[in-house]
């Protein structure tokens, strides 16, 4: 029905395109490559990060764009780390410990 086939040229230049104003509704650090968008924050800074999640969820529904919940997921890092939780849309979010077990699935 719409879409572009992944990998080609394209493809990248649309989602530059399409994504450009995202920065101004997330207040949380990000990092865009190709076709994926990482949020990052320290764990004082939760509730903006999954407000920052929703936000983007928020987004993508209103410009038509799909998005697959259960390709979003929550890498922890450090060992005091609280291990937050996260909902978007009240679906919790998938967590990891490791980049590899993001891999290995």
């Amino acid at each position: 029905m719409s879409g572009v086939l992944q990998g080609s040229v394209l493809g990248l230049i649309l989602f530059v395109a399409y994504t450009a104003d995202i920065k101004n509704i997330i207040t949380s650090p990000f990092a865009m490559f190709v076709d994926g968008i990482k949020l990052y924050s320290n764990c004082a800074n939760y509730r903006d990060l999954e407000r920052d999640l929703q936000a983007i969820y928020d987004w993508i529904h209103g410009w038509l764009l799909p998005l697959n919940l259960n390709k979003c997921i929550i890498l922890h890092l450090g060992n005091n780390n609280p291990k937050h939780v996260y909902f978007v849309d009240n679906l919790l979010l998938s967590c990891i410990d490791s980049h590899l077990q993001f891999v290995m699935d």
